[in-house]
């Protein structure tokens, strides 16, 4: 029997990159971000630099869950 399939790796890490019309969450975000930067409480870069170490901290965050749900009764 031949295996004739790819060996794409389906679980890499998603980008950012997604088509469509943007979601609910993401309107409601945008919306939320375009309201804190008119008011002068948030500019687009501090936003940037938070999204950018959310990004690089998610594979600590994912091994701190995982390690609460092994110890938590």
């Amino acid at each position: 029997m031949s295996q004739d399939h790819s060996h794409n790796d389906d679980h890499a890490p998603q980008t950012d990159v997604k088509e469509g019309p943007p979601g609910e969450y993401e309107i409601l975000s945008r919306a939320m971000q375009e309201i804190l930067e008119e008011k002068g409480l948030i500019k687009a870069e501090q936003i940037q630099k938070k999204m950018e170490l959310y990004d690089e901290d998610y594979p600590n965050r994912g091994a701190q869950v995982v390690a609460k749900a092994w110890t938590d009764p």
